[in-house]
Formats: structure tokens, sequence, C-alpha cells
């Protein structure tokens, strides 16, 4: 078991038709479903070692650091019309019993280039018929789901591995989820204010935050300052600003293993929003003291 340096939070870009899966289950593929061609192939001659083998069944998660790519909105969510949602990365590692976890290495070298690096200075693939030498083991091998070339490097990926191969020639796996995994969804720009409302209202008793992107006048950037809340049984939009770097520090506070410190539930509360018109799924979220 390995992981990485955990983000804040890790990113799904999802269409909208997806979202009634959302906090039931999440799907792990195998790297030959992905659009990236190199995603599953093996190193030539290395094909029949059995690590390797297990190695292109192992079931991936692909998610991002990232919440405000221009692209990725436009690739993974259907135009800016779907959601994305913030996963606590801690919570979903257990909640899908993930073996590796890492950020994607991004590199303009050829599979076959720095080998040595990638296997972890075991055996080299063109030695492995040598029956005196130990054939490269899967654990080490791993690595190689998380090397990418350097022109997916907007993606900014953080990817979840599976550590039981796939045996039964599937493609993919739902694995079950909690809904305390989900902490915020974001809103595509060209999101439809039917869709956003049935999805508020679908997740309206859970500690979930909703947001919506929206696009700078004055540069190319994407951003999620914008708060949907509803007030008198309507949607509502608020363009909060820095209060959202607020907003995500006071989830981030109430995580065990926050470092920002404590923030208290009434300060938040308190703010221009008033308790009666601020969201009410911050009034569920445990009180912290000093």
């Amino acid at each position: 078991m390995y992981f990485g340096p955990l983000p804040t939070f890790i990113y799904k870009y999802q269409e909208p038709h997806l979202y009634e899966y959302l906090g039931g289950s999440i799907r792990f593929s195998i790297g030959e479903t992905f659009n990236d061609i190199y995603d599953g192939e093996i190193y030539p001659g290395a094909e029949s070692v059995e690590g390797i083998q297990d190695l292109k069944r192992q079931f991936i998660y692909c998610t991002s650091k990232s919440c405000h790519n221009n692209v990725m909105w436009g690739n993974y969510a259907e135009n800016h019309k779907g959601f994305c949602i913030a996963y606590n990365p801690r919570s979903l590692l257990i909640d899908t019993n993930t073996s590796w976890a890492d950020s994607i290495k991004y590199t303009d070298s050829p599979l076959g280039d720095d080998i040595d690096s990638l296997y972890g200075g075991m055996i080299l693939p063109q030695d492995i018929d040598n029956p005196k030498c130990n054939p490269i083991t899967l654990p080490h091998m791993v690595k190689y789901q998380f090397r990418k070339e350097k022109s997916w490097q907007y993606e900014e990926e953080f990817r979840l591995v599976l550590g039981d191969p796939n045996h039964e020639d599937r493609k993919f796996l739902d694995v079950p989820i909690n809904i305390n995994s989900v902490e915020k969804i974001i809103f595509g720009f060209r999101a439809e204010r039917e869709f956003i409302e049935n999805v508020m209202r679908q997740f309206a008793n859970t500690n979930i935050l909703f947001f919506k992107s929206t696009p700078s006048k004055v540069e190319y950037k994407i951003t999620s300052d914008t708060l949907v809340y509803f007030k008198d049984d309507e949607v509502r939009y608020k363009n909060i600003g820095d209060f959202s770097k607020f907003v995500n520090s006071f989830i981030l506070g109430a995580r065990e293993d926050s470092i920002n410190g404590k923030i208290y539930r009434d300060t938040l509360l308190q703010m221009k929003f008033g308790q009666h018109e601020f969201m009410p799924q911050l009034h569920d979220i445990p009180e912290l003291t000093s």
C-alpha cells in the first residue's frame, strides 16, 4: 500500500446524467478503456511477465487536483453543462480500499526510456528470460500506473489504483462509497437551472456545499466563487469571492487532520448571509472548539 501526498480535495468532472450515481458508487476502469493510448500498454518485451499482466488488469479511478480547468470542463463535463465533485481524498481512499494513490508524473520521454527509474532499479525487461533473475514484481511495477506523457499535464491528475487485479475480463468495477466523502459539488457555467435544483434537492440533507463555476471576464480563468443555495424554496446565487476560501477552510477545519486550525461554526453562520439565509447544510456540521 502506498499513498503519495494527498491534495486538499480531489475532483471528478462529470456529465449531467451521472448525478444519479453521485454518492452511491464510483466507477474504476482498466487502462485500456482510457483516452490515452499508452494507458494499459506495456513496455515491449515484458508482456510475458505475470506481474505485468496483473498490472494491465488493475482497476483505476482518475481524478484531478483542480476544479478550475477550462479544458477539463469542456471535455469531461459536457461543455460546462455538467458538474464537478470535490472529494475528501482520505475518506475516498478508505471507502474504496485503495491500495495505491498518487499524483501522475508527466514526462516527455517514451515509456521505454529511464526504465531503471520507472521500475525502481529492478531488472530490465530484456533480462526476464534469464532463470537466475527475479521477475519484476507488481509493487514496483505500480509506478507504471502513475506516469503519463507531458501533453496530458493540464489534467493535473491524481489517480487511485485498487490492489486486486481483475481476473474476470471486466473493464469496469463500481465501488460503493459513503456520501460523506463528497464535500462540494461545483456546477458547470452552462448547467441548466432545473438540473441544479434537482441535484440540490436530492442532497439537501447532507453536508455537501454547492457552487457554480464562472469564467473570468478579464482573463482565461475559471472560478468557483458563486455559492448556490436555497431561499424561499428557490435556487439563489451569490458571488462570494474570497469567502469561498473561508468556506473551504471551514471544511478543512472539520477534519481531524486539519492543518489550518480551528474555525468556529457560529463565526461562519454569522457572516453577511445571516443564519437563516445561508445554506442549511452548514448547520449540521459539528461545532469545533479550541
